[in-house]
C-alpha cells in the first residue's frame, strides 16, 4: 500500500480487540489469501487490542488509521473471516489490474 503510512513490524501472540471506535471509514483492502483482487471494506478508525509479546508480557495498545485497519484485518483471519466477509457490498470488488488503472498504482499482488 504505497500511499499509506508505514508502521514498524510487530510480532504478537493471541491478539484480541477489546474496543472498536464507533467512527468507521471505508477503504481498499486486498489479501494474499485472495490474490489479485481489491474491495472497499468499512473498518473502525481506531481500535484497542491486547496481545502477548514474544517475551510473555501482556501488551495493550491503541492504534488509529491504516494500522488499525491492518490489525482488524489480521485479527479477522484468526477468527475465520476474510475482508470480503466485511465488505458492505460487492460493487467495489475489482480485479487488481482494473484497480491499478483506476487508482493509478502498480501493485503486483
Amino acid at each position: 500500500y504505497p500511499r499509506r503510512p508505514a508502521f514498524p513490524l510487530q510480532t504478537y501472540l493471541n491478539p484480541r480487540i477489546v474496543t472498536y471506535s464507533k467512527a468507521k471509514e471505508s477503504d481498499w483492502e486486498g489479501c494474499l489469501s485472495i490474490p489479485g483482487f481489491r474491495g472497499k471494506v468499512p473498518r473502525s478508525k481506531q481500535v484497542t487490542f491486547e496481545v502477548l509479546a514474544p517475551d510473555g508480557r501482556l501488551v495493550r495498545k491503541t492504534v488509529r488509521g491504516f494500522e488499525a485497519r491492518v490489525v482488524q484485518h489480521e485479527v479477522d483471519h484468526l477468527n475465520g473471516f476474510f475482508y470480503i466477509d466485511r465488505m458492505a457490498d460487492f460493487k467495489s470488488w475489482t480485479h487488481l489490474e482494473e484497480f491499478n488503472q483506476r487508482q493509478r498504482t502498480n501493485i503486483k499482488s
